[in-house]
């Protein structure tokens, strides 16, 4: 796990990331570049984090200029020192073995930047467009220009799954990062922290009961996981019903939703309403975002992050009443504690041999439980 706090950056250099083509300076596109990556030797977690980046800055750019990714030509970034310096950071990650980054607050700054189209104000359109669903702060005192470029700000969006404060992990490696701009009140530096993870049992309040934790105190390990989530909400009282079914089906099905819910609820003027509630990860929340508004009448979301507590599961396959059939398996620690036969296997079954569906399922639970016995023993 790294904790990034990018707090200010240096950057004197006129600031000209792309444009529309010129004759004097290196040209390539998003697919020239994602040719030169593809032919790499990076590894596939390099490669696609690498994509991510340039794909982030290309779409900012393209967005800027009122074009096309494929029009879009990177101008200073398109030069082979600059791609090695941007991929660099990735390949840094990648040999550390990091695969978890979190982020501090990026600072807003004000003041203006020089670059090719002329002075502009801080932070310029393509930084600014690419500071969408990014947690931003004030500067610190006294620091004006350029803090954020939308090279560093696509790296750091491309490989952050969360902003603010890191969760609780042990420091094993940090590094600082000093830039040559001397700012009056605060040091000019970008820290880095690489760590583990803490089992939260150790920071917080346990989230079992006192019979669990008993049992396994003399274990070092959690007995379940824990992650950050969003949970997104919003109150619609004017949308046809069915419209509300089909949008909390794509939710599911297409954009990684992890669980969608509607409750019933009154609304202002005694209007009957549904409160629709989705469960997320962070890097899904944007997608979710644009099908929610785009798909329903509500014209705002409420939106919280919340700790989630949860068991390790996987997939068994269990031969029943002449077909295999999904088992998901539960586990707190090495307990298998929730067996759910996969509903729409039994219900086959049901249907077609003309047995009771709770039959079934009872049965395949049975089965699965003796075949998690069996593998155990062995």
């Amino acid at each position: 796990m790294s904790h990034d706090h990018s707090h200010d950056h240096d950057h004197e250099h006129e600031h000209e990331h792309a444009h529309g083509k010129e004759e004097d300076e290196p040209m390539r596109n998003l697919d020239d570049i994602k040719a030169l990556i593809a032919e790499s030797d990076l590894s596939d977690w390099a490669k696609e984090k690498s994509v991510a980046v340039f794909t982030l800055l290309a779409q900012a750019e393209a967005h800027t200029h009122g074009t096309s990714l494929e029009e879009i030509h990177f101008h200073e970034v398109g030069a082979i020192d600059s791609i090695v310096d941007t991929i660099g950071s990735v390949i840094a990650l990648d040999l550390l073995g990091v695969r978890e980054v979190h982020a501090s607050f990026l600072p807003f700054s004000s003041g203006t930047v020089k670059c090719m189209h002329g002075v502009l104000p801080v932070p310029p359109p393509a930084t600014f467009r690419l500071m969408i669903g990014v947690p931003v702060c004030p500067a610190p005192k006294g620091a004006k220009g350029e803090l954020v470029t939308p090279t560093g700000i696509s790296l750091v969006k491309a490989l952050a799954s969360t902003f603010g404060e890191p969760p609780a992990f042990i420091p094993t490696h940090t590094g600082v990062g000093a830039g040559t701009k001397d700012f009056p009140e605060h040091a000019n530096i970008v820290r880095v922290a690489i760590g583990t993870k803490i089992d939260p049992m150790a920071t917080e309040k346990s989230y079992v009961n006192p019979a669990v934790s008993l049992r396994s105190a003399e274990s070092t390990t959690c007995p379940f996981a824990t992650e950050k989530v969003v949970v997104l909400e919003t109150n619609l009282d004017d949308l046809n019903p069915q419209v509300i079914g089909y949008v909390s089906e794509r939710l599911l099905s297409e954009h990684h939703a992890l669980d969608v819910w509607k409750q019933a609820i009154q609304m202002k003027k005694n209007r009957p309403g549904v409160c629709l509630s989705v469960l997320c990860r962070a890097e899904h929340e944007q997608e979710i975002l644009e099908t929610i508004f785009r798909e329903t009448t509500t014209l705002g979301v409420r939106r919280n992050v919340m700790d989630r507590v949860f068991l390790s599961r996987k997939f068994i396959c269990v031969s029943a009443f002449g077909r295999s059939v999904d088992v998901k398996v539960a586990f707190l620690g090495n307990e298998a504690v929730n067996v759910h036969p996969e509903f729409e296997h039994c219900k086959a079954i049901a249907m077609e041999q003309n047995i009771p569906l709770l039959q079934v399922i009872d049965e395949v639970k049975a089965r699965a439980l003796a075949q998690l016995k069996t593998e155990t023993l062995n």
